[in-house]
């Protein structure tokens, strides 16, 4: 078979991609994410409005599997969706599961079955290149199995790693000592447990805690800040076997063993403006410009009672002890929600847009308990909110909505941000090493220092600040022409990988038929040999069984003779005896008789003789002999 060219790799994958339609406007979706990777946003499952109660409630089947292998791509160039098919197995955890993104690669991890209590502790990821499925490991009953916890991605001395905290699930076979796992009424379980994921060797590591560890939580968000280090906000507690809401914020930092934390509460450090309200199921992202340190946003959630938490909070200088938080005037079409996602991505050095996808709008209580209601409105279903850094603050420019989404207007914003978007921005926001972090850290350095400068002294000094920026866009526009061909090396690589991967698939069928034939042939060897075995059996039987007839039907016609009384004349050989009267004869054996004396005629008179006679009688003929 001819191999395809690899200038071909780009479309060979497209093909693989099916389009279920151009423009795939999803149902309902909530308890999802939806990460980032390059200029798209990638969702899969969550508790979706178009996936049949039947469906979803079967542990595994082939029709369930085939709902919830398709992948849902919005494309910020186009401002669509689209529907691809993927390749390989899905993981069973479809709701309330945590990610986290690699390069081209999304991690998935944990999850809600859908049914009764199934929850799931297994490591998947999905390769964005090729839209394949690939298991990194299996469920494990040493850890816990859960949903609705948290996961980053975390740079720790040049080693990139998975973070996994908290959650909730049934109760754990092995609980780790340095770990809470606290009891629920419902017979579940809430923890902290704190898991490490080594992306190169492929192990998992319980790692020491240290500081003011966050409590058992579960329904919270948390945000990487920089290479390793995070933030969690909110979420779920456990008080007296219920779950209440909290508005916990914690600080941490991941090395190779150790998690340490920092709590960060009301009244113990410097703490500007408002303090955020306590919820759960609401949805957070990082934001950062050139000149900012990095601030997190949280738009929306839901209250102890249920109710929404219609507002969004902007937690500023999260990485200094002058800590605060603010609210920031947005309508209700896009804070009014809960159990959605919220995804930043970065266009310009000071504008970040924020990408609000799906969630439920309201809970109804009815005697059962309640239930949930999803946004099913198509211009609420996709959402942005402008951010733009202007006179030391974060503003809202514009929000759009699903029906701004598809207009020429939108279209002519994303390309102004296009021709202005520099690469280097996209790469240290998105994928960034640890220089790259360093280099990043030292020119924030700078910018307060130049701060501090201009308002102690009242300068200008922009002209510096310009430098900085200059220098800073030549060392990343050096780094793009290698990034570029490194993609292109990637996706080299993952065509190769499919392409192997379809030779190895190949050659184990063409081994599986191949065993099938042979083990086929030996069966049909083995009965020709038993068939041959009882042919010469049936035919010795069959000719004894001949002989046998034919001695039968002998003793039957002697039988039938003896029988019936029929008299026969048989024909005489030998010394026959004259004509003779008043003679003995006598049997010697079996067919041997003797006969002796008697009378015989002379002259018409008897006369006595001694004539002595042997005879032999077979069925026609009696052989005499004097």
């Amino acid at each position: 078979m001819a191999r395809p060219r690899l200038d071909l790799c780009s479309n060979l994958i497209q093909s693989r991609q099916v389009s279920m339609s151009e423009q795939s406007i999803y149902k309902g979706r909530a308890r999802h994410s939806t990460p980032a990777v390059g200029g798209s946003l990638y969702l899969w499952a969550g508790a979706q409005l178009d996936l049949p109660e039947i469906l979803a409630r079967l542990h595994d089947s082939r029709s369930r599997r085939k709902l919830v292998s398709a992948v849902e791509k919005f494309t910020l160039s186009t401002g669509r969706w689209t529907s691809h098919l993927t390749r390989g197995t899905p993981p069973l955890g479809i709701v309330g599961y945590v990610c986290a993104t690699f390069r081209s690669n999304i991690y998935y991890y944990a999850g809600w079955c859908g049914h009764d209590r199934c929850f799931h502790n297994s490591l998947n990821v999905l390769n964005t290149l090729t839209m394949s499925w690939n298991q990194l490991h299996p469920n494990d009953e040493s850890m816990m199995k859960k949903g609705y916890g948290g996961m980053l991605s975390l740079e720790i001395d040049g080693t990139d790693y998975l973070f996994m905290v908290g959650g909730s699930g049934p109760k754990p076979s092995v609980k780790r000592p340095q770990f809470q796992y606290d009891r629920l009424d419902d017979g579940m379980a809430r923890t902290n447990e704190q898991l490490l994921y080594n992306l190169s060797n492929g192990k998992f590591t319980v790692p020491s805690v240290s500081g003011q560890c966050c409590p058992p939580t579960s329904y919270f968000t948390i945000n990487k800040i920089t290479g390793n280090k995070g933030i969690m906000f909110g979420g779920a507690v456990t008080y007296d076997g219920l779950g209440i809401t909290t508005n916990n914020v914690h600080i941490f930092n991941v090395t190779h063993n150790t998690i340490h934390w920092e709590s960060i509460k009301k009244g113990s450090i410097s703490v500007k403006g408002l303090w955020p309200k306590k919820r759960c199921n609401h949805a957070s992202a990082v934001i950062s410009g050139v000149s900012t340190s990095p601030a997190l946003v949280v738009i929306g959630g839901s209250g102890r009672t249920r109710h929404l938490m219609s507002d969004c909070l902007l937690f500023d200088n999260i990485t200094t002890d002058e800590f605060s938080c603010k609210k920031i005037p947005l309508p209700e079409s896009v804070t009014g929600r809960y159990d959605h996602s919220l995804t930043a991505v970065t266009m310009s050095p000071n504008c970040v847009w924020l990408v609000i996808v799906g969630g439920f709008d309201e809970f109804k209580w009815n005697i059962f308990g309640g239930e949930n209601t999803h946004i099913n409105d198509t211009n609420r279903l996709t959402m942005i909110v402008e951010f733009v850094y202007e006179a030391g603050e974060w503003i809202v420019q514009s929000v759009l909505d699903g029906h701004d989404l598809t207009s020429k207007k939108y279209q002519e914003k994303y390309e102004l941000y296009s021709k202005t978007r520099t690469w280097w921005m996209d790469q240290v926001v998105e994928y960034p090493t640890e220089k790259e972090a360093e280099l990043q850290r030292y020119i924030q350095l700078l910018h307060q220092k130049l701060a501090e400068t201009n308002k102690q002294a009242k300068v200008d000094d922009n002209n510096k600040l310009e430098e900085v920026l200059k220098a800073q866009v030549q060392i990343h526009k050096e780094k793009q022409i290698l990034t570029e061909d490194i993609e292109k090396l990637r996706a080299t690589v993952a065509y190769n990988e499919v392409y192997i991967t379809e030779i190895e698939e190949e050659k184990k069928q063409f081994e599986e038929e191949k065993r099938k034939l042979e083990e086929l042939y030996l069966k049909e060897k083995q009965i020709t040999k038993e068939l041959k075995t009882k042919v010469v059996v049936n035919e010795v039987h069959i000719t004894d069984m001949e002989e046998e007839k034919e001695k039968r039907e002998e003793q039957y016609r002697n039988e039938k003779q003896i029988t019936e009384g029929e008299f026969t004349v048989p024909s005489v050989s030998g010394q026959c005896c004259p004509p003779t009267s008043k003679f003995t004869i006598n049997k010697i054996n079996g067919n041997k008789g003797i006969m002796f004396g008697g009378a015989v005629n002379d002259d018409c008179l008897d006369v006595a003789t001694n004539n002595v006679y042997i005879f032999s009688v077979t069925h026609n003929i009696i052989v005499s002999y004097y």
